[in-house]
């Protein structure tokens, strides 16, 4: 008569039934370890109530002028700006800008500021990221 300690099938058994129990908990493990590097591939969140998330696009634009180690170019409804390490900077309506439906953009290498025209016949000038709006001209017109 064999021993139960002896027996092959036992031991299989044995093997098959850790093996299944300590490969579920170290799937857990893994599991539980790798959800915080899910948020941070995951989508962002949309804004709250009250703010806004723009949808601009980059692919068309109307005017490119170079000033202040920068090259800004106007775009339609928006202007941005990039500089020599490559990083962009936008400027909309909702950052500060006072009109939509950019007709040309200029640099003042005096005063070193941006003149932005609308189609409407608003201007907005852009300087150390501050913007003051001339609305003289579309309100005399």
């Amino acid at each position: 008569m064999r021993s139960a300690l002896n027996d092959p099938s036992l031991k299989k058994n044995r093997f098959t039934r850790l093996f299944y129990r300590y490969s579920s908990a170290c799937c857990s493990l893994f599991l539980f370890a790798c959800l915080p590097l899910l948020s941070v591939f995951a989508q962002s969140q949309p804004p709250p109530i009250g703010q806004w998330r723009e949808h601009l696009n980059y692919q068309h634009t109307t005017q490119v002028v170079k000033g202040n180690n920068r090259i800004y170019c106007a775009a339609g409804t928006h202007v941005f700006s990039v500089d020599a390490s490559g990083e962009a900077e936008r400027y909309t309506r909702v950052t500060g800008l006072n009109d939509i439906d950019v007709s040309c953009i200029g640099w003042d290498q005096g005063t070193e500021q941006l003149v932005i025209v609308y189609r409407n016949s608003n201007v907005d000038i852009l300087r150390e990221n501050h913007v003051k709006n001339i609305g003289d001209i579309k309100r005399s017109s």
